[in-house]
């Protein structure tokens, strides 16, 4: 038996591939907006920083088993990143240029 062709029949596994490519994926796209854009630096810093949430979200969903966990606490971590992204924009747009 190939154990490798019994590993990527794992469904567990697949998603777990499959989500940390997603990741991976969203790194690239994040260092490639820091390294070579054509945004503002306000703009870019907003995209960078709401990439980086939702890579926080699917991190806590899936490898900290958040969606298994009840309701009421996935949201709340949920929330909380979101709320700590939405203040690192609004200090971001909000602060006086350089």
């Amino acid at each position: 038996m190939d154990t490798n062709s019994s590993l990527l029949r794992d469904p567990v596994l697949r998603s777990s591939c499959a989500v940390w490519l997603a990741v991976v994926m969203i790194t690239v796209v994040s260092w490639a907006l820091g390294a070579n854009h054509g945004l503002s630096e306000n703009a870019t810093a907003v995209v960078i920083i709401s990439l980086a949430v939702i890579k926080s979200i699917v991190v806590a969903a899936y490898f900290m088993e958040l969606r298994d966990a009840p309701r009421r606490l996935a949201y709340a971590v949920y929330a909380t990143l979101v709320a700590t992204g939405v203040a690192i924009v609004v200090f971001i747009v909000a602060a006086p240029p350089l």
